[in-house]
């Protein structure tokens, strides 16, 4: 026991102290914007395989009106911002317009009435922007259309780098506007979004 005694204390010593997290309480005050997708069905995406060949079209999912029912946690470590977690509840809706090949032009249209977000992973003093991974489909309707899931395994969904101090306020907003081009089963295109946000704390 006396071999043992010291090799515990020294392990001990050597252990790093675990960073300390505080987490504040804020509520969704903005969330508008928009996500839209441009598609069509073409060789080099494989249309053949997916049934897809000359189908084109455009899906656009908006989000608008007051948020209500908010919910969003910032998370501080060693005094840096380094998560954000929101959820909210809105007035959301996707239109899609799609031209099929030998078929009636499809209109359709869905509504959602909820919709969330999450800033993390920092790195380099940026947190990253997550918006939607596929569950639910904000861009579902019964229309045949990219699925956000196959979006979001290739990374083509709204995303962006924000600095970790711009969030260590009581109230911040912040925005991002972008678009970026895909190829994936059955589908090739291009996601152009238009996000604006702001957070109050409690």
């Amino acid at each position: 026991m006396r071999r043992i005694l010291p090799l515990a204390i020294a392990l001990t010593a050597l252990a790093a102290p675990a960073a300390h997290a505080s987490k504040l309480h804020y509520k969704v005050t903005r969330a508008t914007g928009f996500e839209r997708v441009e598609f069509n069905g073409t060789p080099a995406s494989g249309c053949q395989a997916q049934n897809t060949c000359g189908v084109s079209g455009t899906v656009t999912y908006s989000l608008s009106g007051t948020p209500r029912h908010t919910d969003a946690t910032v998370t501080h470590e060693r005094g840096k911002v380094t998560d954000i977690a929101a959820s909210f509840r809105t007035r959301g809706h996707t239109q899609a317009a799609v031209n099929v090949p030998g078929r009636a032009a499809c209109s359709a249209n869905a509504s959602h009435s909820s919709d969330a977000f999450t800033l993390g992973k920092p790195r380099a003093g940026l947190l990253r922007f997550l918006f939607h991974d596929g569950s639910p489909d904000y861009l579902k309707t019964d229309c045949p259309t990219p699925a956000e899931s196959a979006l979001a395994k290739i990374g083509a969904l709204p995303s962006a780098r924000f600095k970790q101090g711009g969030f260590d306020h009581p109230n911040f907003h912040f925005s991002l506007f972008g678009s970026r081009n895909f190829l994936t089963r059955g589908y090739e295109g291009s996601v152009t979004w238009q996000l604006k946000f702001a957070l109050e704390s409690r």
